[in-house]
């Protein structure tokens, strides 16, 4: 499921489509063609960056950790791999609200997280256009915390949810490369040997209020 999925309203979907064409048409305007090629490599750190984030911060009642990871080459791309991060089907269906502060914050870091590992561990390589689903997504809520939350300019806002994920891929950095690594070889993670590789991510202590 796409992070467009999730977006009921039809001003919403219009909306959502237009931010992403904009993000396409700049990433095009600044890297080319290149900015549409996704290697095997920044998939499986997408979805570690996604894995680490989920396993940050799942309390196993509303948040669940990561259950299965896979990449796989979209067929119909001479360079495109794509990727997915799920939590157990068994996990009770989840509903965030604009009045929700913890759930915004928790969604956007674990939504962020994908591209931000990609920026920090895949270096000159990253593309511009990665995952432009979840780039809109974690923008709206960024606005959303300006709307109802923070009080601070949605730019602001944004830039300080980047830098609280990024932060905390920093700290689990060996857990990311640990889990890229496997999934980049195997396609597919998932199980006790996922749980392995994330055990010494511990539960991060979520600031609500916005860092100074």
């Amino acid at each position: 499921m796409s992070a467009f999925d999730l977006v009921r309203d039809e001003g919403q979907r219009a909306d959502f489509t237009a931010r992403v064409a904009h993000l396409y048409r700049e990433a095009h305007r600044r890297q080319g063609p290149r900015a549409f090629e996704f290697t095997r490599r920044a998939a499986a750190l997408h979805e570690a960056g996604h894995a680490v984030a989920f396993q940050a911060t799942a309390d196993g009642v509303r948040w669940w950790p990561p259950y299965r990871l896979r990449i796989w080459r979209e067929p119909a791309a001479a360079l495109a791999w794509l990727g997915e991060t799920e939590v157990s089907p068994h996990a009770p269906p989840l509903r965030v609200t604009p009045d929700d502060l913890e759930g915004t914050l928790i969604t956007a870091i674990r939504t962020a997280a994908g591209v931000v590992s990609e920026r920090l561990f895949d270096g000159e390589d990253f593309r511009l256009a990665s995952s432009a689903d979840e780039q809109i997504m974690v923008g709206a809520m960024a606005r959303n915390l300006e709307a109802h939350h923070w009080r601070l300019p949605a730019e602001q806002c944004l830039a300080l949810l980047m830098e609280i994920t990024a932060d905390l891929l920093r700290r689990h950095a060996g857990a990311v490369h640990a889990v890229a690594g496997v999934l980049a070889q195997r396609r597919k993670l998932q199980g006790r040997e996922l749980a392995r590789l994330l055990a010494g991510v511990g539960r991060v202590a979520l600031q609500t209020a916005p860092p100074e």
